[in-house]
Order: C-alpha cells, then structure tokens, then sequence
C-alpha cells in the first residue's frame, strides 16, 4: 500500500502555507488546523490508522513535530483528516500544536498508516515554484498599476503647464483690467495651487507602488534563492546515497548475537549499472584492465537504474579503489602493499583508510535491521516481504533500486532483489553473501539469513553489492 503524492492536492496547498511562512509579505501565521485529502493505491475502503509526522530538511532529518491523527476512513482509496492541534515536539512526549513547533521554511512531510512510514523520498519541492508564480503575476499587475499612475501624472503634469500659460496669459490681461477681475486671478491662483496638491500627491502614490513593487522583486528572488537551495539539497543527496549509521549491538536472536558494531556508511541503495560503467570506464584506463566489459555479460543491469548484476567479489572490490582514488580517497584494498587493480587475490583491508568498501556482515545485518531504530521486522522495514522485498520472481529479472519501501533508516532493497557481497570469509574459499535475490525464497531475504556463501571468482545473473564506508572518514 502506498500512498500517491500526486493526487494529494489539498495537502500541498495546506503545507506551501507552513513551507514559505517566512517568504516575505505573502506569508501570515500558520493556521491552527490543516486539511489533508490523499489518495492510497489498490482500491482500498476501510479504516486505518493515520499519523503526521514533520522533519526539518535543514538539518538533515530531525523530526520536528508528529501527531496521531487516528483512525480514518478510506473509500476506495480516497481519505481525508485534518490535523495540527494534538501534536507531539519531535520524540518528545511534550503536547504542542503545529505553528508552535515550526521555525524554518524547510520540512517535508511524511505520513504512516497502520504504524508504518511511508517513503521519505516523496519531498514537496514544488511549493516554492507556485508561490513564486503567484508573486511574479502579483508583481505584473503592480507594475501595470505604475504604469497607469505614470501615465495620469503625465497628463495631469500637462494640464498644470497648460495652467500655468493660462495664469501668465491672466497676468498680462489684469494688467490692463480694472481692479474688479482682481478676485478672478486669485480663483485660478487657488485652483492651481489645488491640481499642484493633487499631483504631489499622486507622485507620491506612484513612489510608494515603487516601493511596493521592489519589495515583491526582492521577495521573487529570495524564492528563488529557496528553490535553488532546495535543488542543491536534491542533487547532493542524489550524489551522496550513502547512509550514516550509529553503532550498536546486534540483538541475541541473531547468530551474530551480542556482536557490537561501529558507527558507518552503507549505501542507500545497491550499486547501479550506471554508477558501475562510470567508475568502471575510468578505472580501465588507469591500470584495471580486468574490470574491462565487466557488467555487461546479462542483460538485468543495462538499465542505468537498476543494480549492477554478474559480478564477483574480485571485481567489485578493485571497483570499490578505483571510486576512491578517482574522487580523491585512501583505498582500502592493497595486494603485496599496494593497491589492488588486477589479479584474483585475496586483498588485505587498510584499517582506518577512507575510500569504498563492502560492509562486514555484522555492519550488513545491523544496517539491515534498522540500526537503532529498529522495530524488529522480519524483512528490512517489514514484516511483509511484498512490502519491502522483490523475491521468487518468475520473469528472471531484477528490478530497479528504490522500487519498494525502504526500512526504518530509508536504506531500500536489503531485502531481495540481488544478493550482496560482504568482506567476510565464509571458509578459505567462500565469501560471505547477504539479503537473497530476485531468484530467492523469501524465507532467504530476512535479515537474519546467512546461508550463502560463495566463491569470490564467481560472477552470477543475481549478484550484486552495496558500497560502505568506516564512519568519520
């Protein structure tokens, strides 16, 4: 079940009010009450239960406000609630209400039905392009209405100077008049006096709606400066795709139990074919010539979105030095004392190097489960593998990353779709593999499966790997 941004128009219109709050003079308080109308895919009717949660975009995820919005009623597929008055201030168990909590124009929405959150990757970033719209045609029509002022002020300017000759023209007859038309020239002198009154003042209209309208040209373009923060964001998180991990303990039902676990990054999503022939194109002209055509043996990873498959562990970890040396760091995998780029050898790992790296199947498991914030899921980030995991799959084929929900710490596909290599050595002659493929059971892509174990030399139709890093590095 999912739920589908796109037809979830009154929630975009409501949270743009809370988004731009500080964006100028077209923002007001933030209402006490919100309206959300959404819409979920599969025909759905029934009760569920909703929740709001709000995170703050500026510092990188911090939950910020979240309320139980409870049960609501979806009719096929439709729902609304409203929400912002019985909230929470972030984990705390502190009642707050939404315009108390919100200080910054960047948060993004998540919902979660039935306890579960939906994908953190649906981010309303079209709010700001509408906003801005609107004060663009707000500017247009300011500068039509200066247009027109200008336009009455030349005419009245006219009529003053015709008046003027008019008054000179007077002059020289009440010269040669009796004093009985006197009173005459002090009327046209008051009249005078009066247009030059009116025109100082639609002067100063004309400058304040200048005023006005450089206020709404400054505010467009600190919208724009918002919008391309919100499009940096964008394109560092989608540069980045690695995921920071705390450290802990793997719990004692694992056979790992009891094991701790270093904080660290692993990949949010498996290695795409896009991603390999980049890096790998690079690598071969520098020296690892065996990584030349690589990847392109099956037809599954040709996509530049889907996961990189006919792998071996050989291959991946001299691909792992070379994306490290090409964007500057210490690679991790050295033979003889220097790096790894051709052979099949088992490499030695520099403790403390800063380059790519597989995860250990301790590190494997724990980002798996959740890390932290886990709620004990059988698969990663469900307790239905449909939800979370491409297995048992008849059509021979992998899917594209991301496909499916992601876990608790937004990693996606740990569960099924390919199997993924780790550093650890199952006996001298096998490397350890986790999660189960698109070809798996799905009893084999729980996230305490450990039944695989294969030869590091063999490049398989649904072998794949997710990168890691040590933490701090």
């Amino acid at each position: 079940m999912k739920i589908r941004p796109t037809q979830t128009l009154y929630a975009i219109l409501s949270f743009a009010f809370i988004l731009m709050m500080e964006a100028g003079h077209l923002s007001a308080q933030v209402p006490s009450l919100l309206e959300y109308d959404g819409f979920m895919t599969g025909n759905i009717t029934g009760n569920r239960t909703i929740g709001v949660r709000l995170y703050s975009a500026s510092t990188n995820g911090t939950l910020l406000y979240r309320e139980n919005v409870g049960t609501v009623k979806v009719t096929q597929g439709q729902f609304y609630f409203q929400y912002g008055q019985n909230g929470m201030a972030g984990n705390s168990t502190t009642p707050t209400t939404l315009a108390a909590t919100l200080t910054d124009s960047q948060q993004w929405l998540v919902l979660t039905v039935n306890g579960i959150e939906q994908s953190l990757r649906e981010r309303l970033v079209a709010v700001p392009f509408a906003l801005k719209a609107k004060q663009s045609e707000d500017a247009q029509r300011l500068t039509q209405n200066v247009t027109a002022l200008s336009g009455n002020m030349t005419a009245l300017t006219s009529r003053h100077n015709g008046l003027s000759a008019n008054v000179t023209t007077l002059g020289t007859q009440v010269s040669t008049l009796s004093d009985d038309l006197t009173y005459h020239v002090v009327d046209l002198s008051t009249g005078l006096m009066n247009l030059t009154s009116r025109h100082n003042g639609l002067s100063a209209n004309v400058t304040t709606l200048a005023n006005r309208q450089s206020a709404l040209t400054a505010n467009v373009t600190a919208l724009e400066s918002t919008i391309q923060a919100l499009r940096d964001e964008l394109a560092m998180v989608g540069a980045a795709k690695m995921v920071t991990v705390l450290g802990g303990t793997l719990p004692a039902s694992s056979e790992l139990g009891n094991q701790t676990v270093a904080s660290f990054q692993i990949g949010k999503y498996e290695v795409t074919w896009g991603e390999w022939r980049e890096v790998r194109e690079w690598a071969v002209s520098h020296g690892y010539t065996d990584l030349a055509g690589v990847g392109d043996t099956r037809p599954w990873g040709r996509g530049d979105s889907f996961p990189v498959v006919s792998v071996s562990f050989y291959d991946v970890v001299k691909w792992c030095n070379a994306k490290s040396v090409k964007e500057g760091k210490t690679p991790v995998y050295t033979v003889d004392g220097t790096t790894y780029k051709v052979g099949e050898r088992a490499p030695t790992v520099v403790v403390g190097a800063n380059g790519y790296r597989l995860p250990s199947e301790k590190e494997w498991e724990w980002a798996a489960r959740g890390g932290l914030q886990t709620r004990g899921y059988r698969y990663s980030g469900s307790n239905d593998f449909n939800a979370v995991a491409w297995v048992n799959i008849s059509t021979e084929e992998c899917k594209a990353v991301g496909g499916k929900m992601g876990n608790e710490l937004g990693i996606y596909d740990m569960s099924g779709n390919v199997m993924e290599w780790c550093n650890d050595v199952v006996n001298p002659s096998y490397r350890r593999m986790r999660g189960g493929g698109w070809s798996s059971f799905a009893d084999d892509a729980t996230v305490a499966y450990r039944g695989y174990g294969h030869d590091p030399a063999v490049r398989y139709y649904d072998f794949g790997f997710r990168l890691a890093r040590s933490s701090g590095n």
